[in-house]
């Protein structure tokens, strides 16, 4: 049985709406996958954090921080 994303476009939508720069969705065998534009930016950092705390869901990030996945 294929793994489902906890992280829904609605989600994803509300979370873009809290931040100043663009972040994008991607999409693939049910896998949510954020990439951020503002990787260098602790307060985008903190804002996104924040938000999947808030929403129950843990999150990792690539070494870059520009690639944000669910665990």
């Amino acid at each position: 049985m294929a793994r489902r994303s906890k992280i829904t476009i609605d989600m994803f939508l509300e979370l873009q709406s809290l931040i100043p720069t663009k972040l994008h969705y991607r999409d693939a065998c049910n896998a949510t996958v954020i990439e951020n534009e503002a990787r260098d930016n602790k307060e985008v950092i903190e804002i996104i954090n924040n938000f999947f705390k808030e929403k129950e869901i843990e999150i990792y990030y690539s070494d870059d921080k520009k690639y944000i996945y669910e665990k």
